[in-house]
C-alpha cells in the first residue's frame, strides 16, 4: 500500500512536494468504508486511504504526478537494462535555468507484506547521485543499503541486508539503480521492494491509448481466464451499457510496435502466424442479444473495458492504481461505481488503492469521499506546481461547509483563472 510520495525538480514541481495517504485520525466520517488498516509491524492505529482524489485546472500539474510515480517506477523496472551510454529520462524543471542541470529527487513510502519501507534517489540526466532503502520491521527504521556517488566507497550496507551484496556493486553501472541490479540478479534481500514495484504500482499516465494495447489486456486476460471474463460481463451489465454478454476469439494480427502501458516495455505484436483477440458485444434488444462492432461503441463503453483489467488486478493484488483523468469519457455515476468498488472493504479485502486525477467536481459529495482524500495541484507564476490538501483549509465554524461550493467558489485555489475570450 502507499504511504507517501516525494518529488522534487521533476517536471512542473520544482520545489519539493508531499502526497500523503495517512488519514487524519481526528476524523471518523465514512471511516469503514474509506479507509484501510495497512497492518504495520510496529505502527499501531495509522489508517491509510483507499483513494486520493487530485483536482486542479488545467496545466496544473496534475498529469505530472501520476508521471513522477510512472518515472520512479520504470526506473526501478528497467534501469538495469539500461546501456552505459544511455541519458537518463528525468525531466528537470524547465523554467528556471539554475534547476535545468540540477539533480531531481524521488522517495516513496510504502507497505508490503506488513512492513514500511522508504524507498528513494537522486539522479541527473548523465547518473544516480544517491539512493536509499529502509525498513520498519518493528516500527523503528533499520538501513538495507545507502548510496552516495560523491564519496570515494559509495555504498554502506545496513544490517537487514543479507547475503553478497559487494559483488553487486561493480555490476551496478552509474545510470543504473542499485534496487534494479539487485533485483535483476535475483538478490534476496531486494526481492520484496522491487516486487513492490513490479506488481503492486500500476500507473496510466494518459500518453498511451488506453483504447489499443489496455484493450489487449482485457481480451487476453477474458481468453485464458474465465472468472475475470464473467467479472468484466458483470462490469458491462452493472454499468447499464446495454452489453448482456460478449465473446473472445483468436485472430491473425496485422505486425504493430506500441508500448504497453502497464509495463512501459516496448513490444511487437501480430505479424505472419502471429495470433491476437477479436470480440463482440452482444447486445440485449427484442430479438435476443446480438453482436455489435467494437468501433461502434461508446467512448465510455470502450473506456470502461480499457480499464477493467489494470482496476481487477489493483483489487485482486492489492495494488496502488494511479490514473490521470480517471473520468475521461466516463458518466459520473460509473466512476462513482468504481470508487464504491475501491470503498467496499469486502469487494476490496486486499487493500487496493486508487489516486485518480479529474475536473469533475461532484466528486467532492462528501458521502463519498472524505476531506482528506481531497488534494489539490495548482501553479504559481512561476510556473511551479504545488501539492496541497482539503484539509489545510479549516471547515467554518457553526455550520456544514459543502465543499463543492468551495471549490467551485475558488476558495482553495486550484481552479482557473477565467478572462473574457472577446476582449
Amino acid at each position: 500500500m502507499l504511504i507517501g510520495f516525494r518529488v522534487s525538480n521533476h517536471r512542473s514541481f520544482r520545489d519539493q512536494q508531499d502526497l500523503s495517504l495517512v488519514a487524519v485520525h481526528r476524523d471518523r466520517e465514512l471511516a469503514e468504508s474509506n479507509l484501510v488498516d495497512p497492518g504495520l509491524k510496529g505502527s499501531k492505529g495509522v489508517q491509510l486511504l483507499r483513494s486520493l482524489a487530485l483536482f486542479g485546472a488545467n496545466a496544473s500539474g496534475k498529469t505530472n504526478l501520476i508521471r513522477a510515480l510512472d518515472f520512479m517506477r520504470s526506473m526501478v523496472l528497467g534501469s538495469a537494462q539500461h546501456l552505459e551510454q544511455v541519458r537518463l529520462l528525468n525531466r528537470p524543471f524547465a523554467l528556471e535555468r539554475a534547476f535545468r542541470q540540477a539533480p531531481s529527487s524521488f522517495e516513496i513510502t510504502f507497505s508490503h507484506l506488513g512492513i514500511r519501507y522508504d524507498y528513494g534517489f537522486v539522479l541527473t540526466s548523465a547518473r544516480v547521485e544517491s539512493e536509499w532503502l529502509r525498513a520498519y520491521p518493528n516500527g523503528l527504521p533499520r538501513l538495507f543499503f545507502m548510496r552516495d556517488a560523491a564519496k570515494e566507497q559509495p555504498f554502506t550496507f545496513g544490517p537487514l541486508f543479507k547475503g553478497d551484496k559487494r559483488r553487486l556493486v561493480p555490476l551496478t553501472r552509474p545510470n543504473a539503480l542499485f534496487l534494479s541490479v539487485g533485483a535483476q540478479f535475483n538478490h534476496p534481500g531486494l526481492g520484496l521492494a522491487f516486487e513492490w514495484f513490479r506488481e503492486h504500482l500500476i500507473c496510466l499516465t494518459g500518453t498511451e491509448d488506453r483504447r489499443g494495447l489496455l484493450m489487449g489486456h482485457t481480451l487476453a486476460r477474458s481468453e485464458s481466464e474465465p472468472a475475470f471474463k464473467r467479472w468484466v460481463g458483470k462490469l458491462l451489465h452493472s454499468s447499464d451499457t446495454g452489453i448482456g454478454d460478449w465473446t473472445v476469439e483468436r485472430a491473425q494480427m496485422p505486425q504493430l510496435e506500441l508500448e504497453d502501458p502497464m509495463t512501459r516495455q516496448k513490444i511487437r505484436i501480430g505479424g505472419e502466424g502471429q495470433e491476437g483477440y477479436t470480440f463482440a458485444l452482444l447486445h440485449e434488444g427484442l430479438e435476443g442479444k446480438l453482436p455489435m462492432p467494437f468501433e461502434d461503441e461508446s467512448m465510455g463503453t470502450q473506456m470502461l473495458l480499457a480499464l477493467a483489467a489494470p482496476l481487477y488486478e489493483a483489487v485482486e493484488k492489492g495494488a496502488v492504481l494511479a490514473i490521470d483523468e480517471l473520468d475521461q469519457s466516463l458518466h459520473p455515476m460509473l466512476v462513482k461505481a468504481i470508487l464504491d468498488l475501491i470503498h467496499n472493504p469486502i469487494a476490496n479485502r486486499k487493500g487496493a488503492q486508487l489516486i485518480f486525477t479529474t475536473h469533475q467536481p461532484l466528486f467532492l459529495d462528501q458521502t463519498l469521499i472524505r476531506r482528506d482524500q481531497v488534494w489539490f495541484a495548482e501553479k504559481d507564476a512561476t510556473g511551479a506546481t504545488s501539492l496541497f490538501p482539503l484539509t489545510d483549509f479549516k471547515a467554518r465554524k457553526g455550520r456544514y461547509e459543502s465543499i463543492l461550493k468551495g471549490y467551485l467558489s475558488g476558495r482553495y485555489g486550484a481552479v482557473p483563472i477565467l478572462r473574457d475570450l472577446l476582449s
